[in-house]
């Protein structure tokens, strides 16, 4: 009987149903790939001892860009490349690892787009440090380096959700270091090169409409709604059009937190990874799928940071 509830308890961990879209994902420090319309997943890149991996970010679909962890701390970082995902695992001594993102903080990608970005910190005196995003075509050199925000020294903290790019490659989701506990990421405008304040990173507005918690992770779907994660209570759909916000996926504040998010291609899914916290202190991550219908499902169990295969072509 107990070889039977271990083998349940395993199965259970690796795979609770299909996702339609060929997913990216972390599972032990390593990244994974979970094919469209499967439950099994695969290792995408092979073992790497000594680092841990996160934010595997689809390029085109073929490639995509991952980061890697010198003992799992934070900006003692490598950011390498996957050129194709055809023949997997690949070799970490296979990956494109691109020396001038070095010690990145986080990365994004937009394959509608064709660029690429990071984020990286450059200390200022004892008691601040400012915030840098570089970004680069595909397939050109990367631009100049741009301050886009300074802070107090403190706890950086561990990686958090990607950069995320809208639709129309116009702005960027970046997550930063806010003083007050409104939101973990900023908007920012890539023509102005200034920061935004939209609505839905107003916290005022947030708790009047009955969304409490930071947000945390965005993404935009085809309608032009906005999936929002949140670091306390959940995931939110937000109209801009009719600056509406509804909860899809919402729990009590302290029971667990999203903290990053991926749409599908098509812009009618949307793939979120949960931090679960139990009473007594425990933890457990899953993905989670906001279907077309607009029910939720989990994917995937012991699963973070998943990231939808984009359009070919």
């Amino acid at each position: 009987m107990r070889c039977i509830a271990l083998l349940a308890l395993l199965l259970t961990a690796w795979a609770a149903g299909a996702a339609p879209d060929t997913l990216l994902f972390c599972r032990g420090g390593r990244v994974w790939l979970l094919p469209a319309d499967k439950t099994q997943p695969r290792i995408a890149i092979a073992e790497d001892p000594g680092w841990v991996y996160v934010q595997p970010t689809w390029i085109d679909a073929e490639r995509f860009v991952t980061m890697r962890l010198k003992g799992g701390e934070t900006l003692r970082s490598h950011v390498g490349i996957v050129e194709q995902t055809s023949q997997l695992p690949v070799k970490p001594a296979d990956l494109t690892w691109l020396k001038s993102a070095g010690a990145a903080l986080g990365i994004g990608a937009s394959p509608a787009e064709r660029m690429m970005a990071f984020t990286k910190i450059g200390r200022r005196g004892e008691e601040q440090f400012d915030l840098y995003l570089t970004l680069g075509a595909l397939e050109s050199e990367w631009g100049p380096s741009r301050k886009i925000a300074s802070h107090e020294m403190g706890d950086v903290g561990g990686p958090r959700a990607r950069l995320r790019f809208s639709p129309d490659g116009k702005q960027i989701v970046v997550p930063t270091f806010p003083t007050d506990v409104s939101a973990t990421v900023e908007l920012y405008d890539l023509r102005s090169q200034k920061m935004l304040s939209p609505l839905w990173l107003d916290w005022q507005w947030m708790s009047e409409h009955k969304a409490d918690g930071a947000v945390s992770c965005v993404g935009w779907l085809a309608d032009g709604r906005l999936a929002l994660g949140t670091l306390t209570t959940g995931l939110y759909l937000f109209d801009p059009a009719k600056k509406t916000i509804r909860g899809v996926d919402t729990w009590e504040m302290g029971k667990g937190g999203v903290s990053d998010l991926s749409v599908s291609a098509d812009g009618q899914r949307v793939y979120y990874s949960v931090e679960l916290y139990g009473d007594g202190g425990e933890s457990a991550s899953e993905i989670r799928l906001l279907g077309q219908d607009g029910r939720t499902s989990t994917i995937l169990k012991d699963a973070s940071s998943p990231d939808a295969m984009p359009a070919a072509g």
